[in-house]
Formats: structure tokens, sequence, C-alpha cells
């Protein structure tokens, strides 16, 4: 890899995020402590790994590139293992990939940070995986091993291509999303809700015997929270997208690294009343799903102009199934007792 030479374009998918840095975020919370030296060794494994990661992005014409680095990003060192207030960051203004570390006494928070650009939720899970099975190897026999290095990692648009989709010419590229100021009068709230083991099974059947799954379930239950966020007596529509990792919704699935951003999207528009019935929202969203990727505008959403998908959603909302998470390897004497994911 030569620093400075030109990998590819940014496509259309990517490019929409490059403008603000926009950064998936994954924490593993645990208890222990963490060799930083190893950490590093094992993070710089990752990068040789998969060179997207040791890429940057820069401007190139009316778009964006990935060119080579010049050097691998620092850990990032922090005070606190708790979540930062605004999000998570990556510090170097040249890196797409980084590692944020804190260690509180016995206490630790492990986090990859990737850019959204060249990695979405599924893609930045797999990552995270993969550099805490070289964290352990380094740990435990002072080497990552012998490091594969994976072919560059497909866009949304060329991973459709392969697969007979017609891609929309180059227009005007797409603008980027524009960093958001921050309004003290605004109230921004973090809400979380955890299930114990029992409750996640009775969740799991509950969905299944109605002929649901979980994902339709979940979307009932956050548009009755909106609803009652709302204080209306009466009826409110929402639109309601739910995010969808296309990588096995089509032909010829790839793994989650093999793709950068290869996601799809479905708005459903749903009018919620009072003490609405779960099961029809449920339902209403899963038919909705069904239909997009039937026809296909589940694949195509993010390959349209602005004006092509829903001009003005009322009242959106937007539901990202992160998935699993995988049993992260980690070295004995490390536990992790909690995750939490974010994008900023």
């Amino acid at each position: 890899m030569n620093a400075g030479a030109t990998i590819r374009p940014l496509y259309p998918s990517e490019a929409m995020f490059a403008g603000n840095r926009s950064t998936v975020a994954y924490s593993a919370f645990g208890s222990g402590a963490l060799k930083i030296d190893a950490l590093t060794t094992a993070f710089r494994a990752l990068l040789a790994s998969y060179p997207v990661l040791s890429a940057q992005i820069v401007s190139a014409g009316h778009g964006y590139a990935l060119q080579y680095a010049d050097h691998p990003p620092a850990p990032q060192i922090g005070a606190s293992t708790a979540l930062p207030p605004a999000g998570f960051t990556i510090a170097d203004p040249d890196a797409v990939c980084a590692i944020d570390v804190a260690q509180t006494g016995t206490d630790f928070r492990l986090t990859l940070l990737t850019h959204h650009s060249i990695a979405d939720a599924g893609a930045a899970l797999r990552y995270l995986e993969v550099l805490c099975t070289y964290y352990t190897r380094v740990v435990e026999t002072g080497s990552a091993g012998t490091i594969r290095s994976h072919p560059l990692a497909l866009s949304l648009e060329q991973f459709l291509a392969a697969r007979g989709y017609v891609i929309p010419g180059a227009g005007e590229p797409p603008a980027p999303r524009a960093e958001t100021a921050v309004d003290a009068t605004v109230v921004v709230r973090h809400g979380r809700t955890r299930l114990g083991r029992e409750q996640t099974t009775q969740l799991f059947d509950a969905a299944h015997a109605a002929g649901l799954t979980v994902h339709g379930v979940v979307c009932a239950a956050i548009l009755a929270a909106a609803h009652a966020l709302s204080r209306s007596q009466g009826a409110v529509t929402f639109g309601l997208t739910s995010s969808v990792d296309l990588r096995t919704r089509t032909a010829a699935p790839i793994t989650a690294a093999q793709g950068t951003v290869i996601q799809g999207a479905d708005t459903a528009i749903l009018a919620v009343v009072p003490d609405d019935d779960p099961l029809r929202l449920a339902r209403a969203v899963l038919d909705s799903l069904a239909s997009g990727l039937a026809d296909h505008t589940v694949h195509q959403v993010f390959l349209c102009q602005p004006q092509r998908q829903h001009p003005c959603i009322e009242n959106p909302l937007m539901v990202t199934n992160w998935g699993p998470i995988p049993a992260l390897r980690l070295p004995k004497g490390l536990r992790v007792h909690d995750f939490r994911a974010t994008v900023r």
C-alpha cells in the first residue's frame, strides 16, 4: 500500500456520510486490565487485514475518494469508561477507524470507531470481533498470527450492479449531511430498555406465536411509545423507517466485512391511535417491509435522488436492528458485562 495513493472514489451511498464524519461506535464494557501495547498491535493487524480501514477520505472533484493514509492512528486513551454525552469522534482527522480505550480501576471500556462511509452496523461489528480475536492472540502468544489481507470492501452500488440492478447514472453528488449544532435549550433524552433472559425468551415466543418477528413487535412498541409522548388524544401519523442489511437479501450473499454500507430501507406510514393494537402495528410494519423487499424498492432507496424518496415524512422514526452481538473472544482475566452501540 502506497501512502497517498488513491484506492477508489466514494460512491453516493458512502459519500452521504463523508462531510460530517459520521461515526459508528461499538463499546464493550468489562472488568480486568487491558494491555494497551497488545491492543495497539491487534489494531494494526486489523488495519492490515482490511485495507478499507487503513484509508482516509479526501475531496476529489465534486465528490470524495479513498486513499491510503500515511500512518495508522494511535489509540485514543480516555479518562472515563462512561459514554461521552456528545458521542464519539475519531480524533485523527485523516483516519476512518480508531480505538478509544478507558480503564478505571478494574473496569474498562473498549470502543471501536469506524467512519460510516466505510462501515455500516454489520461491518463495524465484525471488525470489533476480529480486533478482539487478534488482541487475544497477541496476549496469549505474543503475536497476532498470520495476517490475511482481504479484498477491498464493496460499495452498495458495486454490490447491486454485480447482481443485475440498474444503477442510476451519476448526477449531482449527494449533499453530505450537515453537522448539526447543539442547541442548549433542546433536551435530548437517551432511553434504554434491558430485558433479562426470561423476558427476551417471552418476547421471541410471543412474536413467533403471533406469526411476527421481534423486529415487528419492537417497532410496534416504539410506535406506541411515540404516540404516548405526543400526548395526543387522537390519531397521529408516523413514518417509521426500518434499516435493512442487504448482504443476504439478494442472490450471491456476502459477509459483513465484504461491503461498506450495504443498506436499504423501508418506510411504513402508519396512523397510530391511543391504546392501538400492537399486533396490528407490527403486522403493518412487516407488511410494508415485505412489499418493499418484493418489489426491490428497499434495495434501491439509497440509490435514488432525494426527491425520489419520501418528500416529507411526518413524525419520522428510525429503527435499526443491530442483530445479535457475537461472543467477543478476550484473554483470561477479562470479562465483558455490557455493550453499547452509538452513531454520531
